[in-house]
């Protein structure tokens, strides 16, 4: 099995590269990171507040397959939903070479009127540990589980198969 790199917080971490009839499994580099110094947003903006990870795979044939995938997978959801509900998504362009990215992104709070049922979660301390996101939850914005991302790795089983193993710790320690 193949591997390529994806680099977070200046680390680098080992990745299974896999690609199956119908399915595309690349897990390509970070291409791009925006840090904030989130002590000086103001309350106003909170609710606004996001992570996100551009992706590229450099022009490579299997990212682009990927990012062709993604698009039909886009378009199941365009067909079910009304419009002014979708929020509109495209791939993107690489600086960096001919190939495309593909930007996610995550709001760390919800508003509390907008899920009434929802639980709070306190924020990690490998993705806040000096305790600022957690400061900013109020009865009216919170972080709950839909806002919490989760970092994995795909990892070989010899009994299971393949399974998901969390890379949290690897990541932010």
């Amino acid at each position: 099995m193949s591997s390529i790199f994806m680099v977070l917080s200046r680390k680098k971490i080992s990745l299974p590269l896999l690609k199956g009839p119908g399915k595309y499994s690349l897990i390509p580099s970070c291409y791009h990171q925006r840090l904030t110094a989130i002590h000086r947003i103001p309350a106003s903006k909170y609710p606004m507040l996001q992570q996100s990870v551009t992706l590229t795979g450099l022009g490579t044939s299997q990212f682009e397959e990927s990012v062709e995938a993604m698009k039909e997978f886009y378009s199941l959801f365009e067909r079910e939903f009304p419009a002014d509900m979708m929020v509109p998504w495209l791939p993107g362009p690489c600086s960096l070479s001919s190939g495309r990215t593909m930007s996610f992104t995550n709001r760390f709070f919800t508003k509390r009127t907008e899920a009434l049922t929802l639980k709070a979660i306190p924020f990690s301390y490998q993705v806040d540990p000096k305790g600022f996101l957690n400061r900013m939850t109020s009865k009216d914005l919170f972080h709950a589980q839909e806002n919490q991302v989760q970092y994995l790795k795909r990892v070989e089983d010899m009994e299971a198969g393949y399974r998901s193993v969390s890379v949290i710790k690897e990541l932010f320690e």
